[in-house]
């Protein structure tokens, strides 16, 4: 039901978009979203034409996540680091990954008559998806932009229907900021946010730490009117 709502609600949005922008001003969204206990929704893995259809899924983003940095990790080694998605689950999305050559097996461990497999990012991944984002048409970044939402939609639902939620206490929140940027400024802004998450991408469980979803969205207003000095 809040899905359908959520779907009526957005399409009106989108349908009023060019009546609404006439400020110069650009909007930066946080969402921040903490569960103990996460259990994603599992979905069938079927083979997707768009790499960056295929990552927009909560599971297959943490999976890439851990592999950012160069890193080469088997199953076992990103289930330590995954340990709330079943691992038949992790599974899955592993191979869905595979199938779009978004991730590679660059080595195989032979243990006790068993075959582990080594995974890294795809090494042509950041031009293919570079090159999928330039060719993009209006409506194909309308359904990746649309597919993301659905996910913090379908988490924040999730969150929401825990026996007790306590907003504060869970540090959930979802802002908004209109701010006036030049480029300069919103990149500074930007490569600090960044630098402090990809810090923290290094942190692991503890008995003190949550996992706790931070997404973000930027968008930069149309510019109807010349700016009079």
């Amino acid at each position: 039901m809040l899905r359908h709502l959520f779907l009526l609600f957005f399409l009106k949005i989108f349908k009023s978009l060019e009546k609404d922008l006439t400020k110069i001003k650009i909007d930066i969204i946080i969402i921040i979203k903490n569960d103990n206990n996460e259990m994603m929704q599992e979905e069938g893995c079927k083979p997707m034409k768009s790499k960056i259809k295929a990552m927009i899924h909560p599971i297959r983003m943490r999976i890439v996540q851990n592999l950012l940095r160069g890193e080469e990790m088997t199953v076992q080694d990103i289930s330590k680091n995954l340990s709330d998605i079943p691992q038949a689950t992790l599974y899955r999305h592993l191979n869905a990954l595979l199938k779009e050559d978004i991730l590679t097996v660059i080595d195989e461990n032979r243990i006790r008559g068993t075959v582990e497999k080594v995974y890294a990012l795809s090494s042509t991944l950041e031009s293919t998806t570079a090159k999928e984002v330039e060719e993009a048409s209006k409506e194909d970044h309308f359904n990746f932009f649309f597919s993301f939402l659905m996910n913090q939609l379908g988490e924040y639902e999730e969150y929401l229907s825990k026996d007790e939620i306590n907003l504060k206490e869970d540090g959930v929140s979802f802002r908004q900021f209109s701010l006036y940027l030049s480029d300069e400024e919103l990149m500074d802004i930007l490569s600090t946010l960044r630098e402090k998450l990809v810090s923290a991408m290094d942190n692991k469980p503890t008995k003190d730490r949550r996992l706790r979803n931070v997404s973000t969205i930027v968008i930069p207003k149309k510019e109807k009117k010349e700016f009079k000095k």
